[in-house]
This record gives C-alpha cells, structure tokens and sequence, in this order.
C-alpha cells in the first residue's frame, strides 16, 4: 500500500541517496539465434503479417519471446510454451511449403531454432538468479518483474529448485508503497520499468538483468534534492546542458557505428497494444451485429491479466473500484468511470459478468421484484419502439412538446437503456409516460421505478460493505504483487467477484451493446498483434 509519510519518505530518500544500480548483460547464443529469426522472418512477410494464416503464428512466437525474456523461466516450461501449442505451430509449418512456399525453408528454420531452446530448457536468468540467492545475506533476494501474470509461474519454478524460502518475487505496484528492501533485482531491460523503480528505489542497490543482444539505455535522474547524484550535478545548468549534449551526440554516432545491428530495441519486444483502435473496432462490429440490443456510452479499460472491459461511461455513471491509496475505510467505494485511473483495482462478477447490483437489488425486492421489472421493461419498450420507428432526434422533440426540460437525443438513448432505472427530473418522466400512452399511470410507473432505485442504492451499500470487511481483512500484499484476487459474495447473492488492476484506459468513449458492458474478454489477440 502506498504510504505518503515522513519516515516512509524518508526511508525511500535513503534509498535513493546510496543507491548503486548494476547491469548485467548475459549470453545465450541460441535464444539470440531464435529471436534475430524471428525478426528476420518477420519482415520477410511483408505484407503478409496480416495474413491471418500468419498472425497466430507470428503472435505465439513473440509472446513465448517476451515471456522467457520477462521472466527467468526455462525456455522448455509448458506454461509458457506448451506441448499442443507446439504441436499446433509445426502443424501450421506442414501446410505451409504448399500454401507459401518462399517462406517455407525461413520458417521451416525459425521453429528449428524453438525446438533446440525448448529441448534444451535452460535460462541464463535463472541460473544467475541462483547463484545470487546462495550468496549470505540477511535478508531474501527480491526479483522484480514486468508482468505480474508470471509471478505464480516463476514461483513454481523457484519451489522446484528449492529456492522458494530464499527469493521473493514482486510486481511493480509493491514497489510503490514505503515497504524497502535488502536488494532488488529487475528481470528484463531497465526501460521495461516504470522511472520510479530507479529514480525513487526502494532499495540501496538494484540489479538489471537482461540477455545481452537486447538495447537497453538508462540514464539516472534523481527525484530528491540533496541525494548523491543531484549534489552532483547541481553545479551548473550549463554544465548540466552540455553533459546532455555530449551525451545525445554520443548516443548518434554510437548508433551509427552499430549498423548493421547485433541487438533488438526495447520496444520491438514489448506487446503492441492501441486501446483506441480495439475500442473502435469492437463497436463498429456490435452495431452491426447487435442493432437492436440496448446500448450505453462505455469506456475501454485493459487490465492486469491481459483482459479487457467495456465499463458504463454514461453522464453519472459509477463503479465499484478498490484504492489502495486510501485510507482503510476509504479503499472500497464507487466513483464515476471517468476518474478511474491506472493502478486502481475494478471489481467485476467473475461468472456471467454484467451488472453485480442486479441480482443482489432483486433479493431486496424479494416477490416485487418480477412485477417491478416487468413494469420497468414494459415503459422502455414503448420509448424504444418509438425510437426505431422515427429517431432518437425526432423523439427529443415530441417529449419537449410533451413538458420535458432535458430531452435530447444521448439523454433519450440512456432513458430507453435497461441500465438507467428512471429520468433525475419527474418533468421528464411525465413527458415521457404521455408519449408512450402511460400518463394516467405515471403516479403508478415513477412509485416503481423509485423502488427499483432504492433497491438498487442498498444492494450498491451492501455489497461495498461486505467487499470492504473482506478487503480489511484479506492480505493486500497478493492484490499489490499479483494485480488480481477473488472476494466470494454468495451471502449477498452477488456470487463470485474479482479484483483486476487497471493497466491502461482508451480516452475514446463508443456505443456498446449493454450484454457487453462489464463482461471481461481477452485482448491477447490485439496485445500480441503484428
């Protein structure tokens, strides 16, 4: 958790006034072979990246690339590559001297060079990791890395080796908090990681280690005044724009002398991923697909374990989140989707997905409930009808003519969505009860929508406050490492929910059908496109 006090500061200033930080450069020249492969290969299609015989194919092989470089795993360990997967990609190559025969002897090549790494099961990062936890020291060696998803998977690795008791492996997001540490061993390149890790260290010595064919830059800045490196530096700006200087101009011709180049970019390893583009692609298929499904406004969030979700971003909409910044009484609370921010954790029903009030406000309700839904189903067809029928436009300015004082066409579609319960305004309730033929009844229908309401608002309490009972008791240290954990709401009728870090959030905001809103679906498709 994060702790903004002075003695955590002040820890953290220590840290950072003595920190040493080492690079490691390990070779291992069959993994090198297999990943200039892979590259070679690649721009060898061309074009034909987007090929979908070749997009599975290519997607596999940088996944299984980034994770034996993110992660100091055997390059043979079935969870990052496993047995039907490497079935399926010599499979694939059988059909492809038929198919694509100009690409089949590169190919052919490139899974040659998978097979000698996956037979051969080692990982240099392992073994240096080894060797530094038999070293005496006082405290556990701490490994960083870059995806929180392969910490179990490593862990595994580390109870096989008997390892497990000398090593503890952390995600980024502990590395935030006031907790220092011994020393800290980063797995992968330093630009792989947040500033914060070295600028801000949580310990007084921290070791990068990455394979040495990978180009890793990293220039220290420090965060505090007063620390080693700032005393440094601090005296001239001039003298400090001219080291800069010497430096880029430095980095150029270095750059030129290296062509043609030994080594891969950072970032030619990292996933790709344009939440913008998912965003708009996946709404420009439901409105195909699902013309006349219920839609909401909704906002793209990608989250700690490779998945995505569609939260509501209607004007006024909340969700239930947990906050690790916050006080212990503060942490489980709704907040509107816009102010959800990285490193916060949303909370979706794990099964079924979809709205986790309903079934708990439909226990309140108890027996109205049929009859409450019923009733509440039965206005929203008729607006919904009309809409189809003539345009959301044209059905703004009859409930105007009709005494509505907020009528226009985004507050008509969240009026005729399932997901909106009744208007804020009675005005515009009226208005529309007498357009669907209902305003002899409207007493009638704006008394039930006020129960749903109600009931609604107590489900949203009470599941805040058997979340916040299980979050205060819970160990917070998973959430923080892994990114994910699972809270059981059965006595609430809210079943199953999960906790997922939010790594990412598209500022586009597009029209989704309601069945999609809050259903978690994977991105590895797009995360590990071409």
């Amino acid at each position: 958790m994060i702790d903004t006090s002075l003695p955590a500061a002040t820890a953290i200033y220590s840290c950072r006034s003595a920190v040493q930080v080492e690079h490691h450069r390990l070779p291992h020249p069959a993994f090198k072979e297999f990943s200039f492969r892979l590259r070679t290969f690649e721009r060898e299609l061309g074009e034909e990246v987007e090929n979908e015989y070749w997009k599975p194919f290519l997607r596999s092989l940088k996944r299984y690339r980034f994770e034996v470089t993110a992660a100091p795993l055997g390059f043979g360990n079935p969870i990052v590559m496993p047995a039907d997967l490497l079935g399926w990609l010599h499979a694939q190559l059988e059909q492809c001297t038929m198919l694509y025969p100009k690409f089949a002897a590169s190919s052919r090549k490139l899974l040659q060079s998978l097979d000698q790494l996956v037979e051969g099961n080692d990982n240099p990062l392992l073994d240096h990791i080894s060797r530094l936890s038999g070293s005496a020291r006082r405290q556990k060696l701490t490994v960083l890395l870059k995806e929180s998803r392969l910490i179990t998977t490593f862990e595994d690795t580390l109870s096989s080796r008997h390892l497990i008791n000398l090593i503890e492996v952390v995600g980024e997001g502990q590395l935030r908090g006031s907790e220092c540490f011994d020393e800290i061993v980063c797995i992968g390149p330093s630009r792989w990681f947040a500033s914060y890790i070295f600028s801000a260290p949580r310990a007084p010595r921290i070791q990068v280690l990455h394979f040495d064919w990978i180009k890793d830059q990293w220039r220290d800045s420090a965060v505090f005044i007063g620390s080693a490196k700032s005393q440094k530096d601090s005296g001239s700006d001039w003298q400090r724009i001219a080291d800069e200087a010497r430096y880029d101009t430095e980095e150029i011709v270095k750059k030129a002398a290296e062509e043609p180049s030994d080594q891969l970019e950072v970032e030619e390893l990292l996933p790709i991923l344009d939440l913008d583009q998912i965003s708009n692609r996946l709404a420009q298929s439901s409105s195909v697909s699902n013309s006349e499904q219920d839609e909401a406004e909704a906002r793209l969030f990608q989250l700690e374990d490779g998945s995505g979700v569609f939260l509501d971003a209607d004007e006024g909409s909340s969700w239930l989140v947990i906050d690790l910044g916050k006080e212990e009484e503060a942490r489980v609370k709704r907040i509107n989707v816009s102010s959800i921010e990285p490193g916060m954790f949303v909370l979706l029903r794990e099964v079924g997905g979809g709205d986790y009030i309903v079934p708990v406000a439909d226990t309140i309700l108890g027996q109205q409930a049929s009859n409450a839904r019923g009733l509440q189903r039965h206005w929203k067809s008729k607006l919904r009808d009309a809409v189809q029928s003539s345009s959301s436009y044209t059905v703004s300015m009859q409930l105007k003519s009709h005494g509505s004082v907020r009528a226009n066409e985004g507050n008509v579609r969240n009026w005729m969505s399932a997901r909106n319960i009744r208007t804020d305004d009675e005005r515009d309730f009226t208005a529309i009860m007498r357009f669907v033929g209902l305003g002899e009844e409207t007493a009638k229908y704006w008394k039930n929508a006020a129960l749903i309401d109600r009931a609604h608002r107590q489900a949203g309490g009470h599941i805040r406050k058997l979340l916040l009972r299980q979050v205060l008791k819970a160990d917070l240290r998973d959430l923080e490492r892994l990114g994910r954990m699972r809270f059981e709401l059965s006595e609430s009728g809210g079943g199953q929910m999960i906790a997922l870090r939010v790594v990412a959030c598209s500022p586009t905001i597009n029209r989704m059908p309601l069945a999609h809103i809050g259903r978690l679906f994977e991105l590895e498709g797009d995360v590990w496109r071409g």
